[in-house]
């Protein structure tokens, strides 16, 4: 999964007797995902894998939806989350390199887009993380990339 991390902004300007003052914004709220939007039957026929739930789990920086498939509770997780820059999005890419996932870029979908892979075999995960504007979706599953693409476009299209 793309780790990602949105932290409140904060600035220091001089107070009357010059000693700072440091105020603090938050970040932008998340892009809204409802899970009931993104139903089983959705990301099933996307994926080519049957699944049941969503499972809603909100945070302040994103929301998620995780769906089961046999006895994994988290088999397909799909995570958005607002306030998101392009520099932010191309670090985390590149952390991914350094736990041994293998990234590529993802041409054509939303601003910016990376699939990566960890493990091998029936043990490895893909995740797909697309840019549109300042909201990222990222879906991360064991399914082809071009599968998940299919469904990250989905997930775009009903924000």
């Amino acid at each position: 999964m793309v780790p990602f991390a949105l932290a409140a902004c904060s600035s220091t300007t001089p107070g009357q007797s010059g000693a700072a003052r440091t105020t603090t914004s938050a970040a932008p709220p998340p892009a809204t995902l409802s899970c009931s939007s993104i139903t089983a039957s959705t990301v099933s026929a996307a994926l080519g894998v049957q699944v049941t739930g969503p499972t809603f789990h909100p945070s302040a920086a994103s929301t998620s939806c995780a769906y089961a498939a046999g006895t994994f509770r988290a088999a397909v997780e799909i995570t958005v989350a607002g306030g998101v820059s392009a520099s932010t999005f191309d670090r985390d890419a590149t952390t991914l390199g350094a736990y041994g996932a293998t990234t590529s870029t993802v041409p054509g979908l939303g601003d910016l887009a990376m699939a990566s892979s960890l493990g091998a075999g029936p043990d490895q995960t893909t995740t797909v993380a697309a840019l549109s504007g300042t909201t990222e979706v990222i879906v991360s599953a064991a399914a082809p990339v071009s599968r998940i693409e299919t469904l990250v476009q989905q997930v775009l299209g009903r924000l």
